[in-house]
């Protein structure tokens, strides 16, 4: 009987999803790439994390920072936060500049 996708294969492989057109098959989320469970199982799901694009993959996942990182703001509600001092003195004085330009 072919095995079918289990969503426990989650809490052992992060990495792992369903394959939404095929219900024998799993998907790496790290490599794209499909993997046919359907006469293997778990067992194809531990072959391919010993593969080697996928050990590729989780270097680079361990090497590059996220793009969060890079983006000096981050908006909470309807709040603009900046973790760059001269970002917030300059959205500071843009806002006193808007607002006395609006009383006058």
């Amino acid at each position: 009987m072919p095995t079918t996708y289990n969503p426990n294969y989650e809490n052992s492989f992060p990495w792992c999803s369903p394959d939404p057109k095929d219900e024998y098959a799993a998907v790496c989320k790290w490599c794209n790439k499909k993997i046919k469970i359907n006469t293997m199982g778990r067992v194809a799901l531990v072959s391919h994390e010993k593969s080697k694009a996928h050990h590729h993959q989780v270097l680079v996942r361990k090497t590059n920072l996220p793009i969060s990182h890079f983006l000096p703001n981050q908006i909470v509600g309807n709040n603009l936060l900046s973790s760059s001092p001269s970002l917030s003195s300059i959205s500071t004085a843009m806002a006193t500049q808007i607002s006395a330009s609006d009383s006058s």
